[in-house]
């Protein structure tokens, strides 16, 4: 359930029933796509358990790694 729960929350799944909210503000719902571009810049971000399987992108180098989710940003 804890990686079920962390997809839900990253916007990586969609959940069966409720809403994950923050600030009053609804992230995630049951009732639309998630939409894990909005999770991230409203501040969510998860480390998951096996971070080589689902964190990482083992064919680029760090810095590849480390711009993703982010290389769209005026700042990059």
């Amino acid at each position: 359930g804890q990686e079920e729960l962390a997809d839900c929350l990253s916007g990586m799944r969609r959940p069966e029933d409720g809403a994950v909210l923050l600030d009053h503000d609804t992230l995630v719902a049951a009732d639309r796509p998630p939409d894990p571009d909005r999770i991230r810049r409203a501040g969510v971000g998860i480390v998951p358990a096996d971070r080589q399987r689902r964190g990482l992108a083992l064919s680029m180098t760090i810095a590849e790694n480390l711009a993703l989710g982010v290389h769209d940003s005026p700042a990059y």
